[in-house]
């Protein structure tokens, strides 16, 4: 392998760290945002999902016609 070719594997490599590191901060900041807001709701039904309101909609009425969507706090 020469030179140049070391340093753009060596430089990819370096994305995917920084992508591996910025993926799990999120992940822990998603988690304690859980943690504070959901806690209760998890200790009663022994379930959570974490989706986001956009694709939630997306598949809730991707393809529908006609029909209603009703949303409601589980607190």
């Amino acid at each position: 392998m020469d030179t140049q070719s070391a340093l753009d594997s060596s430089a990819l490599e370096q994305q995917d760290h920084t992508a591996a590191f910025a993926a799990m901060l999120q992940l822990r900041e998603t988690l304690e945002q859980i943690e504070q807001y959901y806690a209760a709701v998890f200790r009663r039904t022994g379930y959570f999902a974490a989706v986001s309101k956009e694709t939630f909609f997306f598949f809730a009425v991707s393809g529908k016609e006609s029909g209603s969507l009703t949303l409601s706090s589980t607190e």
